[in-house]
């Protein structure tokens, strides 16, 4: 079984054979097996799911990007899990601090 993600290995976060990824169609799926096999996993609560980023097998942070809409632009979400992907808790990207990048993080403003 084979599964398609988007360019770039932002989307992809392995831990040996336990890998993590976010699909071509914005799906998060793991695999324990090293890719032989894939489940869809509980998903987080964000938009448009972009970057993945796992600290350990228990820690992990899915970017969301915000959404441009015609008169505005809405930022986007970032949720981490503690237990493992079991749960997840989201928060609101700051304004001013766009998701729509492919590095979000450089634009963002900083307040000192």
């Amino acid at each position: 079984m084979s599964l398609a993600v988007d360019d770039g290995n932002e989307a992809v976060s392995p831990i040996g054979k336990n890998i993590w990824a976010i699909s071509s169609s914005d799906v998060l799926e793991t695999t324990i097996d090293g890719g032989s096999s894939w489940l869809r996993a509980v998903q987080p609560s964000v938009s448009d799911p972009a970057v993945l980023s796992r600290v350990n097998t228990s820690v992990a942070y899915v970017l969301g990007c915000g959404q441009i809409t015609h008169n505005d632009s809405q930022p986007g979400d970032l949720a981490r899990t503690d237990d493992g992907g079991k749960t997840w808790q989201t928060a609101p990207l700051p304004q001013g601090c766009p998701a729509d990048s492919a590095r979000p993080w450089d634009s963002c403003s900083r307040n000192p």
